[in-house]
């Protein structure tokens, strides 16, 4: 039976098509993360990210929201080019079950009021709104 994908295995599968396309490897990226301040971007992390490994059917290595921007900026793409197949917004909104998962996610984010929401809530948000490319005033704008 297969197992469900989970979004770091679509990161990992990502993550490899994208640096393979770009003729780099494991350690050009490494060293690119490192350079843009993310030294703990190493090859073996990498490597982890990259081919999810398994231990009793769940992944060890999960790529987390600090480590996409990283990884993106160290391979010159924007953080949905490692979440989707697709490359622009407009791609993925049509195509990507896991950007439409998101977007709903940040909908339902989105409906909290100020009110009853935490700063470390806050920042969260802010977080994915980033990911998904979507303008901050806005996002801020409901949380004042």
């Amino acid at each position: 039976m297969a197992e469900d994908k989970c979004v770091s295995d679509i990161v990992g599968e990502r993550l490899r098509a994208l640096r393979k396309s770009k003729r780099m490897t494991v350690e050009d990226l490494a060293s690119r993360c490192k350079e843009a301040g993310s030294p703990e971007l190493t090859s073996p992390v990498i490597y982890g990210i990259e081919n999810g490994r398994r231990k009793g059917g769940v992944r060890t290595r999960h790529v987390t929201v600090d480590e996409l921007p990283a990884l993106a900026a160290a391979l010159s793409v924007t953080s949905l080019n490692l979440l989707t197949d697709g490359g622009s917004a407009s791609d993925a909104e049509s195509g990507s079950d896991l950007f439409n998962a998101v977007s709903k996610l940040a909908d339902a984010i989105a409906g909290l009021s100020g009110d009853n929401v935490s700063a470390q809530q806050v920042r969260h948000i802010r977080r994915l709104y980033r990911l998904l490319g979507v303008e901050l005033d806005e996002v801020e704008d409901n949380y004042r």
